[in-house]
């Protein structure tokens, strides 16, 4: 079940960095670095998390 979840993490990661796909991400490589706007309007980079736990929550309503 864990290495099912971090697929799905590294795949989700992917996903948000690249635009799709989730080809060559294995468990245990490193997370490709993404940016995103935060809740105050400041880019955010996974790179300035480095060497911390990150947490990411998201969901979808459809």
């Amino acid at each position: 079940m864990k290495i099912a979840y971090n697929r799905l993490l590294l795949c989700s990661l992917a996903a948000v960095a690249s635009g799709g796909g989730c080809s060559g991400l294995r468990p245990g490589t490193a997370a490709p670095d993404f940016t995103l706007v935060s809740l105050a309007g400041e880019d955010v980079s996974l790179s300035q998390f480095k060497g911390r736990p990150v947490v990411l929550t998201y969901f979808a309503t459809w």
